[in-house]
């Protein structure tokens, strides 16, 4: 008698086909054949009856896995953390196995303007409630299983037993702009494992409960006057190994949503950057030294009944040059009305060195007809001759918009320009600004402006002289 055991556990490729498990898995089901051969030394009058064949037929396991979001607030204002539960269930025969977990928050467009290339940054898939954020997601009660896979808790023979402590399940998107890279929680790859089903479990099967807890933003304004609301969704999904949740209606449970209407009234902040050179043309000295200061002003210019002031707008800006070593004063700031400059102008400094300044900060309030002005004084040296006479100093700034407030002159297609580019070039309508500064008198190098290319040309059978001296050897 031979025996043979069939073993139908999930298998999981590597990435290159490989086994292993960092791919993806599946379950081994078909018809399988086995043959049995006899033979002797003898002559075998009868060779027919040597060979015996049958098939052997493995079904696939009855894994069958659902989720379901079981509560959800209809509702929510600005600034609420809210609570989403929903639930994972194994409802097959069999245990539900290396189950694939996420939970996703977009902002969508509800009753109000919908996000478009004009007027927002992403276009079509600009989140309509971007500064959303998902702050944990916690197991609340479970019936057997585990998380992750063969970690933190073993399964048990036990019909009931504790969750996982909180902050262990990964948020690697915890805020998002852009709904085609929403907000998400759990990682890629394989989450729970061992989930058990009717066989194993309780009557109903294995069921896992999660509660997830959102910080809801503030809704964008495209236009005003508007209000209305702006749609938050909530999004889970379940996914197995391959040959699972077979049984209709299969993959049509593995998904849930639920909707929460966020109230927006639309206020006006219309964001403006200048930077300037002052003075814009300038000639070296005598030292082939000068002196100039650079002058950043970002303003709302919005004023009236529709007027909102602005938070947390983001200010970036600074300078360089090709020609000039520089040094320069620390940064200062000062706004009407007073109160309104960021609380550090050492912390946002990106860049400071002699080739040129970079600062980035956000400014925490920008009432109705408030402006903030940045100031520095550089002293820029010409060290070395120049391809010219003259050369350029490029500035650039950029003041982005508060998606919660509505923009008048904001035009994410209007884009800046090349550095050096001559002239006042704004771009995103009003809310940056590329120009330069022209400094004179520098020293022309040798053999007129520009720069010279040589060629070298080598000729004969030997790459270097070495190599003829050996002999090309």
């Amino acid at each position: 008698m031979v025996r043979i055991e069939f073993d139908n556990a999930s298998r999981c490729e590597r990435e290159g086909g490989q086994g292993g498990s960092a791919g993806e898995c599946f379950l081994p089901n078909g018809n399988f054949t086995l043959t049995a051969d006899a033979s002797s030394p003898q002559t075998d009058t009868d060779p027919s009856t040597n060979r015996a064949t049958t098939n052997i037929f493995i079904y696939p396991p009855d894994s069958q896995y659902r989720t379901r979001v079981t509560s959800a607030p209809a509702s929510a204002l600005p600034g609420d953390v809210v609570d989403y539960e929903f639930e994972v269930y194994s409802v097959g025969l069999n245990p539900s196995h290396l189950l694939r977990l996420s939970a996703e928050l977009r902002g969508l467009a509800g009753n109000m303007t919908p996000m478009s290339a004009s007027n927002a940054p992403f276009g079509a898939s600009s989140s309509t409630l971007p500064a959303t954020r998902l702050l944990s997601i916690d197991c609340l009660a479970m019936s057997l299983g585990s998380y992750p896979p063969s970690q933190v808790f073993p399964a048990s023979p036990n019909p009931w037993q504790a969750c996982p402590t909180s902050g262990l399940i990964p948020i690697p998107q915890p805020t998002s702009a852009n709904n085609a890279v929403p907000v998400r929680g759990f990682a890629p790859g394989y989450f729970l494992d061992n989930l058990p089903g009717t066989q194993l479990g309780p009557p109903a099967g294995g069921v896992m409960r999660f509660r997830a807890r959102v910080e809801v933003g503030t809704p964008a304004c495209v236009t005003v006057p508007e209000s209305g609301y702006r749609d938050l969704e909530f999004k889970v999904n379940v996914a197995g190994v391959l040959g699972t949740d077979l049984v209709p209606p299969g993959a049509a449970d593995n998904t849930d949503l639920a909707i929460t209407q966020v109230a927006g009234n639309c206020q006006e902040a219309d964001i403006e950057l200048t930077t300037t050179a002052s003075p814009v043309t300038m000639a070296l000295n005598g030292s082939g030294q000068a002196t100039w200061t650079q002058q950043v002003t970002v303003s709302n210019l919005s004023t009236g009944v529709t007027a909102g002031t602005a938070t947390q707008v983001p200010v970036d800006f600074g300078h360089y040059s090709l020609a000039f070593s520089e040094t320069r004063t620390p940064l200062t700031c000062s706004s009407t009305p007073a109160g309104l400059c960021p609380a550090s102008l050492v912390v946002g400094v990106l860049l400071d060195n002699g080739a040129g300044f970079r600062f980035a900060e956000t400014l925490p309030s920008l009432p109705p007809g408030a402006s903030v002005t940045f100031s520095q004084t550089n002293t820029i040296t010409r060290t070395s001759c120049w391809g010219d006479d003259e050369a350029l100093i490029h500035l650039k700034g950029v003041a982005p918009p508060d998606a919660a407030l509505f923009d008048p002159n904001y035009n994410p297609t209007m884009t800046s320009p090349p550095d050096f580019t001559p002239g006042v070039n704004p771009f995103f309508g009003n809310n940056g600004l590329q120009t330069v500064a022209t400094v004179t008198g520098l020293t022309p190098c040798p053999g007129g402006g520009g720069s010279t290319d040589l060629q070298l040309i080598k000729t004969g059978p030997y790459a270097s002289a070495a190599d003829a001296a050996s002999g090309g050897r």
